[in-house]
Formats: C-alpha cells, sequence, structure tokens
C-alpha cells in the first residue's frame, strides 16, 4: 500500500507540474511490471532522439501522428523488456555496479580516444543527462551478461543450421536481376562512439572511397581496412537482394558498371552500425555455401539468440504481472 501511494503522490506530483508548465499534457501509467510502474514521461524521456528527428521531418501531420504513436509503442515496448531483464537479472544473479559502468565509460572514452569529462561533455551536449547514460549503459550489460550466461550456452549451431539457413539464404538470390553481386568494405561504429568521433569515422571512409575511386585495388583495400574479419580475409564478394539497398543506391546502378565505387552508407550490424561502401561486381548469382559459411553461421547463430531471447523473456513474463495502457 505504502508504494502505490508513493505511485499517486509521484502521479499527483508530476501532472500537478506539467499542468502548470504545459496545461495540454497530462502525466498517467502507461505499463506497471510488477509493483513498478512506466509513466508516459519515461516513454518520452526514452524516445526524445526518435521523437525529435520526427518532429524536425516536414510531414503530414496525420502521418506525423500516426509514426509518434508508432515510436511511444515500440519504445515502450523495450521499456518493458528492460524491465523483465532486471528482474531476470536478479533472479540469475546477474549485477552491475556503479563501478562497473565506471569502467565501461572509461574504455569507451578510451576507443574514442578522449577523457572522461571529456566524453560525457560530448553526451550532455548531444542532448543526454549523465544518469540517462548510465542508465542505458547499465541496462545494454544486464541483457549482454545474459545473453552470454544463458542464451548462448543454449544455441549450438550445427550443420544442418547451416544449410538451413543457406536454403533460405539463397533462394532470396535466384534471379539475377532481382539482385547484384558486390565487393563490400565495412568500418564498424561502436556503442556510444561520440558525434564527433562519427564524424572522423566518415572522414576516413570517405578517404578509403576516393582511394578507390582514383583505380587503387579494391581488395587491397578490404584486406587493410575492413572491420569485417571474413571479408578482410577472404575478400569475398557477396550478393544482395535489390530490396535490401537504400533508394539512393538503387537510384544509381542502372549508372553503375563493374568496377564502379558505392557511396557511403550507415547499416545497423549486430552490436552497433557501419560505414559500408561496396565494389559493382556484376549481377547477382547464388554464391556456393562455403563462399558464405561464415556469414551463414553468424546468422543461424543470431537467428538462435533471438529464439532464446523471446524463450527467456517470455519465462520471465509468467512470473509477473505485465499490464500496458498505451
Amino acid at each position: 500500500m505504502r508504494r502505490r501511494a508513493v505511485w499517486l503522490f509521484t502521479l499527483v506530483l508530476a501532472s500537478f507540474t506539467s499542468a502548470s508548465a504545459h496545461a495540454v499534457i497530462v502525466e498517467r501509467i502507461v505499463a506497471v511490471i510488477g509493483d513498478r510502474p512506466i509513466l508516459w514521461s519515461d516513454v518520452r524521456i526514452r524516445a526524445k532522439d526518435q521523437l525529435l528527428q520526427l518532429e524536425s521531418a516536414s510531414q503530414d501531420p496525420h502521418l506525423r501522428a500516426a509514426e509518434e504513436q508508432e515510436i511511444m509503442r515500440t519504445t515502450l515496448e523495450r521499456m518493458v523488456e528492460d524491465r523483465l531483464f532486471e528482474i531476470g537479472a536478479e533472479r540469475y544473479g546477474v549485477t552491475v555496479s556503479a563501478a562497473d559502468i565506471d569502467r565501461t565509460i572509461e574504455d569507451i572514452a578510451k576507443e574514442n580516444n578522449r577523457t572522461v569529462p571529456a566524453l560525457l561533455t560530448e553526451v550532455r551536449r548531444a542532448g543526454k543527462t549523465e544518469q540517462e547514460y548510465r542508465d542505458e549503459i547499465r541496462r545494454q550489460s544486464i541483457e549482454g551478461q545474459i545473453t552470454a550466461g544463458q542464451f548462448r550456452r543454449r544455441v549450438n549451431v550445427n550443420e544442418q543450421d547451416i544449410l538451413t539457413t543457406y536454403n533460405r539464404y539463397k533462394y532470396e538470390f535466384t534471379s539475377a536481376g532481382d539482385s547484384i553481386e558486390l565487393r563490400p568494405l565495412a568500418l564498424y561504429i561502436a556503442p556510444g562512439t561520440t558525434q564527433d568521433k562519427l564524424a572522423e569515422r566518415k572522414k576516413y571512409a570517405e578517404s578509403l572511397q576516393s582511394r578507390a575511386q582514383a583505380g587503387e585495388d579494391f581488395c587491397d583495400l578490404v584486406k587493410r581496412y575492413s572491420d569485417d574479419p571474413h571479408s578482410r580475409k577472404t575478400c569475398a564478394t557477396r550478393v544482395v537482394p535489390l530490396r535490401e539497398l537504400s533508394p539512393s543506391l538503387k537510384a544509381r546502378l542502372p549508372n553503375m558498371k563493374p568496377g564502379d565505387v558505392s557511396e557511403i552508407v550507415q547499416i545497423p550490424v549486430p552490436g552497433g552500425m557501419a560505414l559500408l561502401f561496396f565494389q559493382v561486381v556484376g549481377p547477382g548469382k547464388v554464391p556456393p555455401l562455403e563462399q558464405v559459411r561464415d556469414e551463414i553461421a553468424q546468422r543461424a547463430l543470431v537467428e538462435g539468440l533471438q529464439r532464446q531471447r523471446k524463450l527467456w523473456l517470455d519465462d520471465v513474463r509468467r512470473g509477473v504481472v505485465v499490464e500496458t495502457r498505451l
């Protein structure tokens, strides 16, 4: 009862504060996980980067409202999962101390050639408080430990898994007209990379792209500079469905010939983001299994981890009352 009274006091106080500053904003509980609430304002704070991007985009007001609702819904779903991970962490004895977070921040600062104070200054400049940044690191650390301790040991990728995944992969490329064979060069962007460091990374990618466009051997560039271990080792080509390319890349393809170098795009990859550009090899063809075995095995592993993640969350959820109201 005392905890519920604290909720009500929090809501009344937040509603009074909101009404004083913005009469149209009313605080409310949008989810309860066990005995812990998630407030509407919590979701908006968590989604503020996406909401700011949406606000700056020129769109139809009705479309913007629908997209904002979708952002809020998916953000709330993620926050519910984060709470379930916290509950699961308590169950399995997974802890992340303030000292652990300090060490992670020190590592991120070191990777970005920054001091910790300079890194935190850039975090604040990007619109996050230090506490929000620490909370984000804590969430990632908890899920990372549970993934390593609970999910990974349950996933064993065997030859049959590889063959099954390969068959799904190769059928995407049965039509040469719907795919393209390319040779990629990828530069990874670590989670927590600052805007200044990202700008430096983009300049570095542009310098490599310029060298490739000037005629330098693309395979040599891949083997020397790509952050993808398989590409760096073999300079292997990949067959990619046209539907997976960005609209701007697809628009340029009709004017590109074998040997041409693409523009640089930023894409999501497991564990973060990457800057990528590629050299066109030719129309797509189905690659043999051995050519893509490492990629297929990684894809099978990721799919297995995703299945275990869902099963694990479902198991935690069964022991907790979860109610959403958005």
